[in-house]
């Protein structure tokens, strides 16, 4: 069919996506894993992971690979070159590749170049893939020299002179540009594949570091690959590097959820484990969910499409075989008659063949609406606490490791331990090309918060926070403050973890699991790497003809926690501090303190609503021109005062408004300006004889020119504000340049909601400060320039009436009243300072009198109280664990002074006392029976003969 389009352009492979594909691998060890992959996809029991050197390539040495596989054909080896083709794509299949990618990007991440030998009955294949060879050559296509011998006679298998003369081209470039420099050399990789069948990859040319060494160590341990710059990855995390992003080993031995395949190493064999016999109480709980439905909706409409595909084939072909029916008709011509049952029994083919697709598409869109359900397992990792987290498998393939969730992603101890694992199949997620993450990131969100759910489930299962969680881990040997700190090495704590993880090891030629009992002489013993069932002391397990023992799990049951509206408005909350301490985290420059924590934010918000419903009633008779231009001014001043609120400066003081400023205020308001700059100014002066000083005073009088209200207004004059028929008290902080309006600050509310007033405005009354106490200091002479008022009253005010008599000031200087509140200040906020506060107490001590101002205070004693209830709740619980303590110890007295009273009673018989009494009475009675026994004692011995 493809050969009519023979002569068609196609799309080529650039020999630069080598280099490209390789590139996905950020974790160099992922490379690695996708060779084991390969190897464990072809059914290998066995592979050796081991490097030869050799001083003429790059890195110094060769990394070789080699397995006891199924091994490849020669048409199977020419699939692997083919970017994409894979045999093992199936959603039933549990094999882990399915990409046909993982060889060529893999094995081009670790070095530049590779060559492949693999055997397979009668056949033996070479394949060799190498950059060098492309850079030295210059080519820009991918092309692969694919050789082919006899596996008994090592010939080459040629059929005709071209391939002949392909088979010494081929031939002439592999031993041009590999290791194997002549045919003997080269023959004999094929001999280090023992068996029948296998695979032998070796990889040289290593990727070096910047430092000219390469990326994988192998001098360092003699017995390990180690990663030469695992400081530099990307996976680093703050607890500290994890042994499997470093070792090799490590890594191979948690690598796949249930190992069958034995894994050396440099010749020594790596000891793999499966998670769930290395943890401490494991339980296993079942989770069902409609959520998955990504991949499947995927497959379903694949599924789908061949159906439909299936059947246009299945009607064309039956189509076909009735017109040969028709066009021969009862003819009994026999070329004939054969020619109409072929096209009969193809059409028939095809028709099964679109029944079977038809049911699967159906069986398909009906799992869609089937739950999927995955099998959750935890533990307690007591041998290292440290190393806790989320172990999430793909077809027993490894994808994520020590991924934290829940209550251990946000830190401190709750669930510290626990180490859970998952197998997810491919119909629930799918990984993604380079298998360290998978493609549909929502869903994975979606896995982790349920395994955060569960964990937490597990926590509450085991009661280890109703025990206590320190003195849990103390009773394993973690006797160290730190904690991060190993445990004790100590004999006796080193015994109790070794008899509550028994040790599970792996035979080495039936490859099965075997669990052994405990013996003192297992602990910290080193078993030889061919350890087979045999040595089992287990009777019932000591055969390889016997079948697996399975662990013993218990299945815990998740119950959902509904929680309440307030629970949901504290731990949003909770959540939205966490942010904006990761934002203060990212912006170490922002000034402390100059964040609003979400209670000022609703206290804000609530002080917007009272004023914007004043500003409305008195703003309904404006025209849209007007409260445009004004909605302009707030907007500047807002964002004037956003910028202090960034950079941490002072704000300037808004000056007076002009005249021209008039015409946003409500009518109402302008008609008493228009009277107030009618009225002439008061000569009046202070008590002291002072005048009105650099124009902040004001006295107000009336029309008729007799003073109704003869009172002196000054900048730090308290007020009361009626808003909302609400007296809201208040402080002028500016008056204007005719003296005839003040603005007003509100003391409950911020600094963006002063208003500007008339003096004679029946909604402000000015309040007459005590005469002999009160102190007002004025930080600038200038009309523009700032202003700072403290005024500080001991007695109580009273309001300026009618009838009364100027009011006089005594200005006196508050420098020191003002650093003397600061320093009292200071001294509180660092004798409440909560633990976790995003200021230490030197950092509050430098505060200054501005920075105070803007404290958060709320948020402060918010932190302040949550601490102290979390310290309460602590004693409580350390109370109430210690009272069932004194219950259970007291259970046991009352038995064991039961037990005595029976045995007293069937000792002696004239014993007056209850023999299930648990009373005072059995102490008393005892006493006395070992004071007549000393007694009797002392006799016998006095009365025997002096020798």
């Amino acid at each position: 069919m493809a050969a009519q389009y023979r002569n068609l352009c196609r799309a080529q492979l650039s020999y630069d996506y080598l280099h490209t594909n390789s590139t996905t691998h950020e974790f160099l060890f992922g490379a690695l894993a996708e060779l084991l992959d390969n190897a464990r996809d072809a059914s290998a029991t066995k592979i050796n992971i081991y490097s030869v050197n050799d001083e003429t390539v790059r890195g110094g040495y060769l990394l070789c690979f080699l397995d006891d596989g199924q091994g490849m054909s020669p048409d199977e080896s020419a699939d692997i070159v083919m970017f994409g083709k894979s045999t093992k794509k199936s959603l039933e299949s549990q094999l882990i590749g399915m990409y046909g990618n993982g060889l060529k990007s893999g094995s081009m991440r670790i070095g530049n170049d590779f060559i492949l030998f693999t055997k397979k009955g009668a056949a033996m294949t070479c394949v060799f893939l190498s950059r060098t060879f492309h850079e030295e050559e210059k080519i820009d296509e991918v092309i692969v020299p694919m050789p082919t011998f006899d596996s008994q006679t090592k010939k080459p298998l040629v059929k005709t002179a071209k391939d002949k003369d392909k088979h010494q081209l081929e031939m002439q470039l592999i031993l041009k540009y590999s290791p194997f420099k002549t045919e003997a050399q080269f023959m004999k990789e094929f001999d280090n594949i023992e068996g029948d069948s296998g695979t032998l990859v070796v990889i040289y040319n290593l990727k070096l570091l910047d430092s000219g060494e390469p990326e994988l160590d192998i001098k360092s341990d003699r017995y390990d690959i180690i990663l030469s710059n695992p400081e530099g990855s990307d996976f680093d995390t703050d607890e500290g590097l994890v042994p499997e992003r470093k070792s090799f080993r490590a890594y191979a031995s948690i690598l796949y959820v249930d190992p069958r395949m034995r894994v050396y190493i440099q010749g020594k064999k790596v000891r793999t484990k499966r998670l769930a016999n290395g943890l401490y109480k494991p339980r296993m709980y079942k989770y069902s969910s409609v959520r998955f439905k990504t991949r499947s909706e995927v497959e379903a409409k694949k599924s789908q499409e061949d159906a439909k595909s299936a059947e246009n084939r299945a009607k064309e072909a039956e189509s076909k075989a009735r017109n040969v029916e028709l066009k021969i008709g009862s003819s009994v011509d026999k070329e004939q008659r054969v020619e109409l049952r072929r096209v009969q029994t193809s059409a028939a083919e095809l028709r099964r063949d679109a029944q079977i697709r038809k049911q699967i598409a159906e069986r398909k869109v009906k799992s869609l609406r089937e739950p999927k359900t995955l099998t959750f397992v935890f533990g307690i990792n007591i041998d290292n606490r440290n190393q806790d987290g989320m172990f999430i498998y793909n077809c027993s393939r490894l994808i994520k490791m020590y991924q934290k969730v829940g209550a251990q992603a946000d830190g401190g101890v709750f669930c510290s331990g626990v180490v859970g694992f998952v197998d997810v199949p491919y119909l629930v997620l799918e990984p993604t090309h380079n298998k360290q993450d998978f493609a549909d990131a929502k869903e994975y969100r979606h896995l982790l918060q349920a395994m955060g759910e569960h964990m937490l489930q597990y926590w509450k299962d085991i009661n280890i926070a109703q025990q206590g969680v320190t003195k849990f881990w103390e009773d394993f040997g973690y006797i160290n403050p730190n904690w991060r700190d190993p445990p004790s090495h100590d004999q006796k704590f080193v015994r109790k973890r070794a008899m509550q993880v028994p040790i599970t090891l792996q035979c080495d030629l039936c490859l099965k699991w075997r669990i052994l009992p405990f013996s003192s002489n297992n602990i910290g013993k080193v078993f030889s790497d061919d350890w087979v069932c045999s040595m089992n002391p287990d009777p019932a397990h000591n055969r390889c003809s016997a079948q697996e023992e399975k662990l013993n799990m218990p299945e815990g049951v998740y119950t959902k926690v509904v929680k309440s509206k307030e629970e949901k408005e504290k731990e949003l909350e909770r959540e939205i501090r966490k942010k904006q301490e990761q934002l203060e985290k990212l912006n170490p420059s922002r000034q402390p303190g100059s964040g609003k924590s979400r209670m000022e934010a609703e206290s804000d918000d609530e002080e917007d609503s009272i004023v914007n419903d004043e500003d409305d009633r008195t703003s309904q008779k404006k025209s849209q021109v007007k409260k445009t231009d004004r909605e302009g001014v707030k907007s500047r001043l807002f964002s004037l005062q956003n910028t202090w609120s960034s950079t941490g400066s002072k704000p300037k003081k808004r000056p007076a408004p002009s005249d021209d400023e008039d015409e946003y205020l409500p009518r109402s308001e302008k008609t008493r300006q228009t009277k107030i700059k009618r009225r002439t100014r008061s000569s009046s002066e202070d008590e002291d004889g002072l005048a009105d000083e650099d124009d902040n005073t004001y006295a107000a009088e009336p029309d008729d020119g007799h003073p109704k209200v003869n009172t002196v207004v000054r900048i730090g004059n308290k007020a009361d504000v009626k808003i909302q028929n609400k007296w809201m008290d208040g402080v002028i902080v500016e008056l204007s340049k005719s003296k005839n309006r003040c603005r007003v600050h509100l003391s409950k509310l911020s600094e963006k909601h002063d208003k500007w007033y008339s003096i004679e405005d029946p909604n402000l009354r000015i309040v007459k400060p005590s005469t002999d106490k009160s102190q007002v200091q004025k930080m600038s002479t200038s009309k523009k320039s700032e202003r700072v008022v403290t005024a500080t009253t001991a007695q109580s005010t009273s309001v300026v009436g009618v009838s009364q008599d100027v009011v006089t000031e005594t200005p006196t200087s508050s420098s020191e009243v003002v650093d003397d509140i600061a320093n009292g200040y200071r001294t509180c906020l660092r004798y409440f300072l909560p633990p976790q506060w995003v200021m230490d107490k030197e950092t509050v001590s430098g505060l200054t009198p501005q920075q105070l101002a803007t404290f958060p205070l709320d948020d402060f004693f918010d932190h302040y109280e949550r601490g102290l209830k979390k310290l309460v709740s602590s004693f409580q619980l350390e109370a109430q664990n210690k009272m069932v303590e004194s219950e259970q110890w007291r259970e046991k007295l009352c038995s064991l002074r039961r037990m005595i009273a029976k045995l007293l009673k069937s000792i002696n018989e004239d014993f007056e006392i209850d023999q299930d009494t648990d009373t005072e009475q059995v102490d008393e009675l005892l006493a006395l029976c070992v004071k007549q026994a000393l007694q009797q004692n002392q006799a016998e011995e006095s009365t025997l003969p002096s020798s």
